[in-house]
């Protein structure tokens, strides 16, 4: 368990009392990538007691890509499970977006070999101006024409599991409005996609029923 924050600009961001909070709680193993060792990072288990499903699709992903809105607060505190088989397409990029045009990208980048997250347009970003990034991570390019992402959303941070935590990345955002619209996008060339989005029940006290 981590610290989502940044000293560059912790004492700046746009929340009130708190100031950053805490990754969620994970399991660290180590395993083989190119004759090396690495350290892998995956969500509890104990999180499938929170889960309730919404939405499932397995299809081939149009060129155009595919959306899906959400009611308010749905994906306020979700898990987006994703598995895409990228065929002859050139990566993917997965958005949440808000009413006002916000939008959080997640991605993979097939030629560069890179997984990132752009929150350029995610919301508020004024505050710091080092905040407004597009962040990326290497990773091995073999292997890699089918991906997993497992993407846990909550309220203002969004934490990244790509191909089993062989990478993880977190980060923050503020958007001005609810995240209620996913898109998912072949960068060029044809995929296909296996979704399962699901409502990640709070701890702290009871949530509505959808």
């Amino acid at each position: 368990m981590g610290w989502m924050n940044n000293w560059q600009y912790a004492h700046k961001i746009p929340t009130d009392p708190w100031r950053g909070a805490m990754t969620l709680p994970r399991l660290l193993s180590l395993s083989q990538e190119d004759h090396h060792l690495i350290l892998q990072s995956w969500a509890l288990p104990a999180l499938e007691k929170i889960k309730h499903p919404l939405f499932t699709l397995h299809q081939d992903l149009p060129p155009e890509g595919f959306s899906q809105r959400f009611t308010t607060g749905q994906l306020s505190c979700a898990e987006i499970d994703l598995k895409i088989m990228l065929h002859d397409a050139k990566g993917m990029r997965l958005s949440l977006k808000d009413d006002l045009g916000e939008k959080v990208v997640i991605g993979y980048d097939r030629a560069a070999a890179q997984l990132f997250i752009d929150r350029r347009q995610a919301g508020i970003h004024d505050f710091s101006p080092v905040f407004a990034k597009k962040h990326i991570s290497d990773i091995s390019p073999q292997g890699t024409d089918e991906i997993h992402l497992r993407i846990f959303y909550d309220q203002a941070a969004v934490e990244v599991f790509f191909n089993g935590g062989k990478r993880v990345m977190t980060d923050q955002v503020f958007p001005r409005k609810p995240y209620n619209e996913l898109r998912i996008e072949p960068i060029g060339g044809s995929s296909e996609v296996s979704l399962k989005v699901s409502h990640m029940r709070s701890i702290w006290k009871q949530q509505p029923a959808y």
